[in-house]
């Protein structure tokens, strides 16, 4: 079937992002969410385990799972259990990625009517930014990342132990979720000058130290690279920077649309971090990807804010590069560039 699906998918998203109306009634709003969800959720739920590098070693750990938790493993405890649940129930490993893409596309959906104006729009960023690309292969990390998603209600009510024990429960599915932690205070900065420089001398010394760092999270995560020169990364650390800079600019503006924005702008300096680091070690990249969901929004966010004569316009660019990004990270991977169902494996 070649890339035609995940065409589709787009065009499914699309369709509704320009349906969209800023004085919709919100029913309206949250069904065009679910609607636009659905594409994103089958090729999810429905893939083919040739889908993506890891997508097949899930198949067989989930076939060779016995009915007891091994507690010398290295994968996750809660992980395993749903695991042996779902094998206990269902006996089909299918089952293991329809659960993923339902707790997947259920976090999304919740998080992005918390903090989003234009829901389609900012679920078309995740869908082309790398959440969705990532979600087909790493499923308990894509397990992790929407749990915590669900932590920031409580990062704005600032309920730290509500905080901190769904990055427990994270941490039951992968360890990377220990270090979603320091967003707790990074977030509820307040956005001004003062903390605009110390962050970005942050970045600076976060460049130079990034080494021991790095090398401490691949060991932690059991990964088996650390550092290594790479000459990817450079284009998404420059739209990182890019939406860091625009929302900053824009940042009264931001604020007065939602409250929320502020948490989102400070997010993603932590995002534009370790897409620093990316330039020298590909784990900043599996860490980054706890952070890109508020970059995901807060691109959403500057975009809706843009004046009615002209927010086509920045709508229709913006679609356009992600769109592009999104091709040109999937065709060349033969991991995902031919999709298939697992009714045609």
């Amino acid at each position: 079937m070649g890339m035609t699906p995940y065409y589709i998918m787009l065009l499914f998203i699309l369709a509704c992002v320009f349906t969209y109306r800023d004085n919709m009634p919100d029913k309206n709003k949250n069904r065009l969410l679910i609607i636009s969800l659905l594409p994103m959720f089958c090729l999810l739920a429905f893939k083919s385990e040739t889908m993506g590098a890891d997508t097949s070693t899930y198949s067989r750990m989930f076939v060779e799972a016995g009915d007891n938790l091994n507690f010398e493993s290295r994968i996750e405890l809660g992980y395993q259990y749903t695991v042996i649940l779902l094998n206990r129930f269902f006996g089909s490993s299918q089952s293991l990625y329809i659960f993923s893409a339902l707790v997947i596309c259920s976090s999304l959906y919740i998080f992005i009517k918390r903090t989003a104006n234009n829901y389609p729009l900012a679920l078309y960023f995740f869908a082309t930014m790398g959440f969705f690309q990532f979600s087909m292969s790493g499923i308990r990390q894509a397990l992790s990342i929407a749990i915590i998603l669900f932590s920031f209600p409580f990062i704005q009510k600032k309920r730290r132990l509500y905080f901190l024990a769904i990055i427990a429960f994270a941490f039951l599915f992968h360890k990377s979720a220990f270090f979603f932690i320091p967003m707790y205070w990074i977030m509820n900065m307040q956005v001004n000058k003062k903390n605009l420089t110390y962050m970005v001398l942050g970045m600076v010394s976060v460049y130079f130290l990034a080494e021991p760092f790095m090398l401490t999270a691949a060991d932690m995560l059991n990964y088996d690279y650390g550092i290594e020169s790479t000459g990817n990364g450079y284009i998404f650390m420059f739209i990182v920077l890019l939406i860091t800079i625009l929302c900053y600019r824009n940042r009264d503006v931001l604020m007065d649309i939602k409250k929320t924005n502020s948490y989102l702008i400070n997010a993603n300096y932590a995002s534009l971090v370790l897409w620093i680091i990316r330039l020298i070690s590909r784990t900043a990249e599996r860490l980054s990807l706890f952070f890109m969901p508020y970059t995901y929004v807060a691109l959403e966010q500057y975009l809706s804010s843009r004046p009615a004569n002209n927010k086509k316009l920045y709508i229709m660019i913006a679609v356009l590069i992600a769109g592009y990004l999104f091709v040109h990270r999937m065709a060349p991977s033969e991991d995902f560039n031919n999709f298939t169902f697992y009714w045609q494996q």
